[in-house]
């Protein structure tokens, strides 16, 4: 935000003056309240307000907003009524997740910019894949491991061609991430821009580090999963320079998130949320972790 100071001293709007109320602001916000610097009621006045439209209200806001108005749920919890527990439209039969729905059409106020779209199209009451994504890292974070999981597979691309009916309903590859997925007739369930590397990317991290709770930070290894309950098990094989890490999660009590335990080489580690250190000795190492804590620990901001 230093950048934006000359701009800020002479009281000229910066070229980049959205972006900066949309986000940067919100994301010092929601690092201060993990932090405890501030009260989590500092983000609320950070808000926008919601704008009445023929079918109730909606957040009309552009430059990317959409994202972090998931993310509170990485620092805060997610009361009854909130954007988040309003979020995340599931139209299971189309394997569709839609952040809101109906799309704009004839709204008034015009919304602007997200209009601009045709109805279930991108970002107007499509499946917007970015910004899908985030919120199943924000259910992860609220430890909702059905939910994460639920909404993981749904934004899989091999889940819209397992058919042949859904081959030629998808008409896109899918073996790649879809910017978007269309969700009006009559092009329901039709993929839109694909080969997208920025949901491709969240999309990995959403699966490694926030279900499969695999984090690497420098020299040492966090291991903090949130999965569905039904998930017995799972296990990665993980190599490390030259040395091979074989790491088994196990679930005897079919929870969600809360490590019980943590074993390297057949050695317990103290602590069920302390990480492991890794070593670079070109040897096999074994890492056993048992699932089961009834007071699962909060992410932290070094996992943001």
């Amino acid at each position: 935000m230093l950048e934006h100071r000359p701009q800020l001293a002479v009281q000229c709007l910066d070229p980049g003056y959205d972006d900066l109320l949309a986000s940067e602001a919100r994301l010092t916000s929601f690092i201060a309240i993990a932090k405890g610097e501030v009260p989590a009621s500092h983000w609320f006045k950070l808000g926008r307000a919601l704008t009445p439209v023929g079918w109730g209200s909606a957040l009309v806001s552009w430059s990317g907003s959409m994202f972090e108005y998931l993310m509170p749920a990485l620092v805060m919890r997610s009361p009854a009524g909130s954007l988040l527990d309003q979020t995340c439209h599931v139209r299971r039969n189309d394997g569709l997740v839609l952040l809101f729905t109906p799309p704009f059409d004839r709204a008034d106020p015009d919304p602007g910019y997200i209009k601009g779209y045709l109805p279930g199209v991108r970002e107007n009451g499509g499946q917007y894949t970015h910004a899908a994504i985030w919120s199943v890292l924000a259910f992860a974070a609220l430890g909702e491991g059905d939910k994460a999981g639920e909404l993981f597979a749904l934004l899989n691309p091999i889940k819209h061609a397992s058919t042949r009916v859904g081959v030629h309903r998808y008409k896109v590859e899918p073996y790649v991430v879809a910017a978007d997925i269309y969700a009006d007739p009559p092009h329901v369930g039709r993929g839109g821009w694909t080969w997208y590397t920025g949901s491709a990317g969240w999309m990995y991290r959403a699966g490694l580090e926030w279900i499969l709770g695999f984090r690497l930070r420098g020299t040492m290894l966090h291991l903090d999963p949130c999965i569905p309950r039904a998930w017995q098990s799972f296990a990665i094989t993980f190599r490390y320079h030259s040395s091979r890490y074989d790491i088994v999660v196990e679930n005897p009590r079919g929870v969600a998130r809360g490590v019980a335990s943590v074993a390297l080489d057949g050695a317990p580690l103290a602590g069920s949320g302390v990480p492991i250190p890794l070593a670079d000795d070109s040897a096999t190492h074994q890492v056993r972790v048992v699932l089961g804590s009834k007071t699962p620990r909060a992410p932290s901001c070094d996992t943001l």
